[in-house]
């Protein structure tokens, strides 16, 4: 307390032996103490504050994501998201369109963290603003590509798989931005089938790039078609093997028989058993659309 500085600091102007020299490096350390707190709390107030402002941003971009599936003629929609930090950059949407088709969207940008889930949100945005009345899959990405062009200015890309889907007719047009790879459960077949072709390159690349044709897919009752991001199959084990698309395929194709939810619990438990306690590197999304009828 007080009482005892000023004591310290009479002896140490008093005495030039040892007692005083004792007194001065007392005060000396005192003073040291009461800086170092003063800096202690002024940096907790600061981690805190940045805290604050990563939990609101966390909150608001799970705000973004649907809540609930949307309600589909002969389908079942799924969308799930694990982000390796706080914040993530995967995203997933649907939007029910006018003329009642559904558009369906999985993304993925570069990285992971703050930066990347602004862009998640702008691309979402982006992607609803430019679906209208009159929508073409392929002129809406490459006008999405433009946007984002001249947002990221090349220090950022976003790969994007777009599915336009007609529920009554369980026809659907796809197009892949960059993102793969695209996993068909054929129920006639009994087998999965999975593509890494791509329809271009990621958005934000280059501005004015053409994107090929849409796949048209035409679904029959029991057909699954999956749509996850590269943080399942890039995850590591102990060993620094990738899951890999092919475990990829092999885990699906053990759970596409049954309900959405199903499908991505299988797939996390398949993945969980092969990465053995490893660190999630990067964010884990998948979005599914079954036909059931």
């Amino acid at each position: 307390d007080e009482s005892v500085r000023t004591q310290l600091r009479s002896i140490a102007l008093a005495n030039r032996d040892e007692i005083g020299e004792l007194a001065r490096r007392f005060i000396e350390v005192q003073e040291r103490l009461h800086a170092y707190l003063q800096e202690l709390t002024e940096a907790t107030a600061a981690k805190q504050k940045i805290e604050n402002q990563i939990e609101t941003a966390k909150s608001t971009q799970e705000g973004l994501l649907p809540q609930k599936p949307p309600d589909i003629e002969h389908f079942q929609i799924l969308g799930w998201s694990q982000p390796a930090d706080q914040t993530g950059g995967d995203y997933f949407d649907w939007l029910e369109l006018p003329d009642g088709r559904v558009l369906l969207t999985i993304g993925d940008v570069t990285g992971h963290g703050i930066g990347p889930a602004l862009v998640t949100a702008a691309s979402r945005a982006y992607a609803r603003a430019t679906a209208s009345a009159d929508f073409s899959l392929n002129s809406a990405i490459a006008k999405l590509n433009d946007l984002l062009h001249g947002d990221l200015r090349g220090e950022r890309f976003v790969t994007l798989v777009a599915c336009l889907l007609e529920s009554k007719s369980r026809h659907m047009k796809l197009l892949a931005a960059g993102h793969g790879p695209i996993i068909f459960y054929s129920h006639s077949r009994d087998e999965v089938s999975v593509t890494v072709d791509s329809h271009g390159l990621p958005l934000g690349v280059m501005d004015g790039m053409p994107y090929d044709e849409a796949t048209d897919i035409t679904f029959a009752p029991g057909d699954a078609l999956v749509l996850v991001s590269d943080g399942f199959f890039e995850w590591l084990n102990k060993s620094g093997e990738s899951f890999g698309t092919q475990r990829l395929g092999e885990s699906i194709l053990r759970a596409c028989r049954e309900d959405p939810e199903k499908i991505v619990e299988r797939l996390r438990r398949d993945v969980s058993a092969f990465h053995g306690g490893t660190v999630q590197a990067d964010d884990t999304t998948a979005l599914i659309i079954r036909c059931v009828s």
